[in-house]
């Protein structure tokens, strides 16, 4: 008996593969990882960090266009405020130069020299050009001088014309929306059509009434003397102006631009170097400036052509 038992554990140590494990036993290897590791990370954490590692970019870099923005919008802000700068400055130099103690007749006319043709022609050269070509092509218009036109049309005559004063301006194939607002550019790059002076009496005129002449006749003969008190340059291109809006107005039914439309697009021009206060100001005093530059239309025989009678409207 004792040698069976000794021949079965000589079996089981020689032939178990090196040692010998109860059936139940088990052992746990760790692999190559977790070797490498002491704390190895889940393959899902690692997606995870990736995905908020690009969110994180992703933030950083609105940020960054967002600030861009922003400065870029200072940038024009600050621009447009110095432009407006250089604008008043503008202004209030030809204010200045509009004023002598003589009424400011000889600096008002010396100011003009560079623009009109002749002393017997006053009426710039491009305003007579604008002028024609309008009332040959475009008196029937609809929305003529309210409607703007293309940029590229405008450049493209004003250009033409710098390069030849003779050019004839229907032969450029624009349509008259460019020549109408060229005109309107052009008119704001010359002097003031009123000095300073008669700018003052025209908004006292328009807005304040003297007691007890309030009445619109009384009105009228007014804003006469005004006009046929100023420099004869001055005088014969605005008569040249208004004659137009005449013209213009009495195509009405076809370009929808009467003379009240006429005026509430045309005064801003005709008038560009009135200054105001405040927007209430502005509010205040802007349909009564309407008022006259409409008037001035309605009733340019009375006003420029010397006639003894108004035209009642």
């Amino acid at each position: 008996l004792l040698d069976h038992q000794d021949k079965g554990k000589g079996e089981a140590d020689s032939g178990g593969g090196g040692g010998y494990f109860p059936e139940d036993a088990s052992l746990e290897i760790p692999s190559p990882r977790d070797l490498q590791s002491p704390n190895p990370a889940p393959p899902g954490s690692i997606l995870l960090h990736d995905k908020n590692a690009r969110k994180k970019q992703e933030k950083l870099k609105s940020k960054e266009e967002a600030r861009q923005r922003e400065d870029e919008k200072k940038r024009v802000k600050e621009e447009e405020k110095q432009k407006k700068k250089e604008r008043d400055n503008k202004k209030k130099s030809a204010k200045g130069s509009n004023k002598s103690g003589g009424g400011g007749k000889s600096v008002v006319i010396a100011n003009w020299e560079e623009y009109v043709q002749s002393p017997e022609q006053p009426v710039p050269l491009f305003v007579e050009k604008c002028v024609s070509f309008i009332e040959l092509e475009g008196l029937d218009s609809e929305g003529i001088y309210r409607v703007p036109g293309n940029k590229v049309h405008v450049e493209h005559l004003t250009l033409k014309y710098k390069e030849d004063k003779t050019v004839d301006f229907t032969s450029l194939d624009v349509p008259v929306n460019a020549a109408a607002t060229a005109l309107k550019d052009y008119l704001k790059q010359l002097p003031p059509l009123l000095p300073q002076s008669k700018m003052d009496q025209l908004t006292a005129i328009a807005a304040y009434p003297v007691p007890g002449l309030g009445d619109r006749s009384c009105r009228l003969l007014r804003l006469k003397e005004l006009l046929t008190t100023l420099p004869s340059i001055n005088f014969m291109i605005i008569k040249y102006i208004f004659q137009h809006f005449v013209r213009v107005a009495e195509h009405c039914k076809l370009n929808s631009m009467d003379s009240k439309n006429l005026a509430i697009c045309w005064w801003p021009t005709l008038f560009h170097t009135l200054q105001f206060t405040d927007i209430v100001e502005f509010e205040s005093l802007r349909p009564h400036i309407e008022d006259v530059v409409q008037t001035m239309i309605d009733q340019f025989p009375f006003l420029f052509q010397g006639k003894e009678d108004y035209v009642m409207v």
